[in-house]
């Protein structure tokens, strides 16, 4: 009975649960129906307004067509590229938006505004490639299926919290129902399937008999899993549908909203300005550019008549011009203006437009307002004008400037071509280019059309071509591909530039450096090139051979890693001749004693020089380096100086300065230093005399004579002082040592010990003057006698005029054996063969001479001073170059002041140049010991009496006041060393030319100016000789 009240229970709670699945799955049913029927009303929106979409980005397409049809108007000029855009885009646009309300209104302006735009050529460059479909953001596969399980035990913790309430096996799935749908409308389908058997799996678990096992045991628990599986996937469907139609409707929404703003995006940044209007007229919209066009503020201009906003009137008569709305909505067609048309903005600037209106239909093609584009043209007429310009410079350019087409006929040609090649542009035109090719350069022609249809650019290509008449030109040309509008290669254009005089200038050039390469490489000397950082650009091969590097191997390296030179006595490293050439500017010689070491480590002595290259502007482009080999020099100088020893006679060897370059024993004995013409401590102890009995002049000793160009100076006697105090003769004679190229570098000078020669010419002197004294003393008596004895004195002067004679010849030997020594010595490659059989020469001449005399009559005779016209200013140079190697070597700064105006005045040159030297070398003298800068400064200008003022002022120590009137007295001197005859010479010398000399003492208080006189020529020649 029990049982049976049991089950009579269960089989009505089974009805029950059966109904009220019935009941949920009829909701269900109907919901479904719901949702599936708002899902076709979205589809249905979603694909009406794709459809739009579609069309509208079909209208952007078309737009950015529009330029190809734009391009076509301006090459051809014909309306028939452009009209069928206008229309087919307005009955497109009308068409596909005449349903939907206020889209149509802003798909009819838009359709508008590309019509006008279309008739004025101006794209606004939409890219109509760039449409994007709004799409429901896809969440993540594991964030999905995460809630649905996560829903699912939710479920089944709830259901386990309403045991108080609900028997453990009651109602097990209905409330996982709720995570089913929760799961599907999250995730989708399959998460929602996830969810179904998640919750299958927990209810039967937790809350079916048996409880704990996932076994369904019960057929009424069987019957409700049934139930809960079929519900669940209707649930599950029912959500997911509902999902993917709100992501489509969600789509659909986004999509018009992205292409509405698309469109306002364009009309406001389009480059055109646009402004649009109602029927009456007044504005209802205006982009960026048309107010800024305009002047008017946004909300100004809003609502206002377009004739106040839109004021134009003509460029050349300022008529005002009828505005193109007002005749768009009379007429009802596209309006365009006329040229020369002028806007007035609203502050009174005045800009040149062109425009077009048209009119706003609805889809019944009533007019709804109207849509003005128009745009600024002064870019347009300047480039216009750039273009005329242009085409100016082209028929102006000496350059041929010529085009062609693809199959190398030309087409166009400059006025630069009609003179380059002598063909005019009718005689030309039509014909292949190929006419101006030489025949052996026919075959670049096909080439370089293969470039230009590839799209390729020919740069300065240096080519020959041939001119009208027949002479072949070399030009440098340059080819560029021409496009047509859709960018395809339809010809060329070509740029030729004749350049024959540039290509004979640079063979020339090569022709020169070859020859410049020829002579380097051929000379005997080492040379290096560098360039103005120091680094190596060229070696000859006598550098290569010393250095031990070739000029491949040193090009661009430092000098310093080539050219190692080292002192030869300390070891230390020289300074770099190209350094100091590159910092000072100048020519730069090495010091003596300067090894090279090789690349292998071998040491070459040498000498070199240094010179900076100069470009024609005069700056510096590197250096030149050249050098020798002195090894075999020096072997030849230690000879040379072996053989000087033994020789009886003293030899030296001076520069052009008078500096001692080589000396033998004998000279040394005779000479403390340079040679007394240069060095005053020398000349004090050295002596001579005129034939009259005056002291001779420095620039008549020996040396000075030979160094201006005699070649055989005679022998001069001198009168030498010894340490002793005593004096000897000695006889002086010089010959100039010339170089190769003719100039004077120096000369050899010869001493010989006269002494005893004259003291015997003296002694025979005093014998002839007593036996003179003898003669009028004795009786005529003794007259046979006395003649006797003269007899005998004659016969000792027949002997010693013989002796003089015979002198001669020794002693012309010796001085042409010497010269020719030297030129032997200074040949490219000495010839030490014929050196030494010279000096032997030179010995034997020399032992014959050391027991002869000569005298020179000629000179010693007696006579006044060689007067002659003459330029102060000439002597005065003449006189500081004798000097300039001694001031230079005492540090002392030379200022000249020499006036241009002075007359002629007469004298003897040599005598003035005695006293120019005098008072140089005084001064000289007189600033050794100061401490201060040293400065001698010497001055000429016109004297009161219409003759010369000459001035020597120094920075020296002075004279004392009381010690001045003693200054040209006859040895009187302020120097320890000095015998004081210098001035007293000078004052004998002027007084002979009619001049004066005197001294004054600086105002300074810092030296001595000696100033002398003369008169002019006139004057002189008034005066008794």
């Amino acid at each position: 009975m029990q049982s049976r009240e049991l089950l009579s229970g269960a089989s009505g709670r089974n009805r029950v649960m059966l109904g009220i699945a019935a009941l949920v799955l009829i909701i269900i049913v109907g919901l479904s129906f719901r949702q599936w029927t708002r899902y076709m009303r979205a589809n249905a929106e979603a694909t009406r307004i794709t459809a739009s979409v579609d069309e509208a980005q079909q209208l952007l397409t078309k737009l950015v067509d529009a330029e190809m049809g734009q391009r076509g108007f301006l090459l051809r000029g014909e309306n028939r590229y452009v009209e069928p855009y206008n229309q087919a885009i307005q009955e497109s646009v009308r068409t596909r938006t005449s349903a939907e309300g206020e889209a149509a209104a802003q798909m009819a302006l838009m359709a508008t505004v590309a019509g006008s735009l279309l008739v004025l050529f101006f794209v606004a460059g939409v890219d109509p490639s760039a449409r994007r479909e709004p799409q429901a953001e896809a969440r993540r596969w594991w964030i999905q299926y995460g809630a649905a399980i996560l829903a699912s035990v939710l479920a089944l913790g709830l259901r386990r919290a309403l045991l108080p309430f609900l028997a453990p096996t009651e109602v097990p799935f209905s409330i996982s129902l709720l995570a089913v749908m929760f799961a599907a409308w999250f995730g989708g389908i399959w998460p929602g399937m996830l969810s179904i058997a998640v919750s299958a799996l927990g209810s039967a678990y937790y809350f079916t008999e048996p409880v704990g096992s996932f076994v369904v045991a019960s057929r009424s628990a069987q019957i409700q899993l049934f139930l809960f599986i079929v519900v669940g996937l209707g649930v599950a469907l029912v959500s997911s549908s509902q999902r993917r139609a709100m992501a489509r409707a969600m789509e659909a929404e986004s999509a018009e909203r992205v292409e509405r703003q698309r469109y306002g995006t364009t009309l406001a940044s389009i480059g055109d300005a646009v402004i649009a209007t109602d029927v009456a007229g007044r504005v209802t919209f205006a982009n960026r550019v048309a107010l800024g066009l305009l002047r008017w503020p946004a909300n100004e201009a809003s609502g206002m008549p377009i004739d106040d906003v839109f004021r134009i009137v003509n460029e050349h008569t300022r008529a005002t011009v009828e505005s193109p709305v007002r005749k768009v909505l009379r007429e009802g067609a596209i309006v365009g203006l006329a040229n020369h048309t002028i806007l007035i903005a609203r502050d009174g600037t005045e800009v040149p437009i062109d425009d077009s209106a048209a009119p706003i239909r609805d889809a019944n093609g009533a007019i709804q307002g109207t849509v003005l584009v128009f745009r600024d043209i002064t870019g347009r007429r300047s480039a216009e004008a750039t273009s005329r310009l242009l085409a100016s410079i082209v028929e102006a350019s000496d350059d041929a400037i010529i085009s062609k087409d693809l199959n190398g006929i030309i087409t166009s040609w400059n006025r630069g071509a009609e003179r380059m090649f002598g063909y005019s542009a009718e005689e030309i035109k039509g014909q292949p280019i190929s006419l101006l090719a030489p025949p052996d350069r026919l075959d670049e022609m096909p080439e370089i059309l293969q470039r230009i249809g590839r799209g390729e650019r020919v740069n300065h290509f240096q080519t020959t071509r041939r001119a009208k008449s027949g002479e072949v030109i070399h030009v440098s040309v340059t080819i560029s591909p021409v496009h047509d509008a859709a960018g395809k290669v339809v010809g060329a254009s070509k740029i030729v530039r004749n350049i024959t005089e540039q290509v004979r200038a640079q063979e020339a050039i090569a022709e020169h450096r070859e020859r410049l390469r020829v002579t380097l490489s051929s000379i005997g000397d080492a040379v290096i090139a560098t360039d103005t950082a120091g680094n190596i650009s060229y070696l000859n091969p006598v550098a290569e051979q010393l250095t031990g590097w070739t000029v491949e191997q040193a090009s661009g390296h430092p000098l310093e890693e080539v050219f190692r030179i080292v002192n030869e006595e300390s070891r230390q490293t020289v300074e770099n001749p190209v350094s100091k050439v590159l910092r000072e500017g100048r020519v730069v010689g090495l010091a003596n004693h300067t090894l090279l070491i090789a690349r292998d480590g071998t040491e070459i002595p040498i000498d070199d020089s240094a010179a900076p290259i100069r470009d024609a502007q005069g700056e510096m482009m590197g250096v030149v380096l050249v050098f020798r080999d002195v090894t075999e020099r020096r072997l030849a100088a230690e000879r040379l100086t072996t053989i000087l020893k033994y020789l009886p006679v003293g030899v030296g060897v001076v520069d052009i300065a008078g500096r001692v370059l080589i000396g033998n024993p004998v000279w040394k004995q005779y000479m403390r230093g340079n040679i007394p013409a240069v060095d005053d401590e020398e000349n004090k102890r050295w002596r001579a005399f005129t034939p009259d009995g005056r002291p001779l002049p420095r620039n008549e000793y020996p040396a000075i004579r030979a160094l201006r160009g005699e070649e055989v100076v005679p022998g001069i006697d001198f009168l030498r002082k010894q340490d002793d105090g005593t004096e000897k003769w000695t006889r002086i004679s010089a010959v100039p040592f010339r170089e190769p190229d003719g100039r004077i570098s120096g000369a050899l000078t010869v001493l010989q010990d006269i002494d005893e020669e004259r003291r015997a010419e003296e002694q025979r002197r005093e014998l002839f003057a007593k036996q003179r004294a003898l003669e009028i003393e004795k009786d005529l008596r003794n007259t046979e006698a006395e003649l006797a004895r003269l007899t005998r004195a004659l016969s000792v002067g027949e002997l010693a005029s013989s002796i003089a004679h015979e002198i001669n010849q020794p002693l012309a030997g010796v001085i042409t054996n010497a010269e020719a020594a030297l030129r032997w010595l200074g040949a490219e490659t000495p010839d030490i063969r014929e050196v030494r059989d010279s000096l032997t020469l030179i010995i034997r001449d020399g032992n014959r001479a050391g027991a002869v005399i000569r005298r020179i009559r000629d000179f010693l005779s007696k006579g006044g001073p060689q007067e002659a016209p003459l330029h102060i200013n000439d002597v005065i140079h003449e006189s500081l170059g004798l000097a300039s190697a001694e001031l230079q070597s005492r540090d002392i700064a030379l200022a000249l002041e020499l006036s241009s105006d002075l007359p002629v005045i007469s004298g003897d040159r040599i005598q003035l140049q005695q006293v120019m030297l005098n008072l140089i070398m005084n001064a000289a003298e007189a600033m050794a010991s100061a401490q201060q800068a040293k400065e001698l400064r010497v001055v000429s200008q016109k004297s009161a009496a219409g003759g010369v003022l000459i001035g020597v002022q120094d920075s020296g120590v002075g004279i004392a006041a009381q010690e001045m009137p003693k200054m040209f007295q006859a040895f009187f001197t302020t120097k320890p060393t000095g015998m004081g005859m210098g001035l007293s010479i000078s004052w004998s010398i002027m007084e002979a030319h009619h001049g004066r000399i005197w001294a004054e003492r600086n105002k300074d208080g810092r030296g001595l100016t000696v100033w002398f006189s003369l008169p002019p020529r006139s004057a002189a020649a008034s005066h008794p000789s």
